[in-house]
């Protein structure tokens, strides 16, 4: 199995080499590929936008929640100690 595994690796780099095959690939890239990502990119990018905002939104939101819950206890805390002393 690892005889075949390295006789395919060979094949590939052999042809992956050939100007020939490399021309026909970057034509594929450039005539089909290309086109198509930047179709699916400008579709997808307001929704991928729409995404992101609204989880920084909850990021924010959230960090200010438990920021709030911090500082809510530490008051809680030195006003409990204060009673206690008195």
């Amino acid at each position: 199995m690892a005889k075949l595994s390295r006789l395919l690796a060979a094949a590939a780099r052999r042809i992956a080499a050939d100007p020939r095959v490399q021309a026909k690939i970057s034509k594929i890239v450039e005539n089909d590929l290309k086109p198509k990502a930047k179709e699916a990119w400008r579709k997808n990018k307001p929704k991928l936008e729409a995404k992101a905002a609204k989880l920084n939104e909850q990021i924010r939101k959230k960090a200010t929640r438990e920021n709030f819950e911090k500082l809510a206890d530490k008051v809680r805390d030195r006003l409990g100690d204060r009673t206690k002393g008195k």
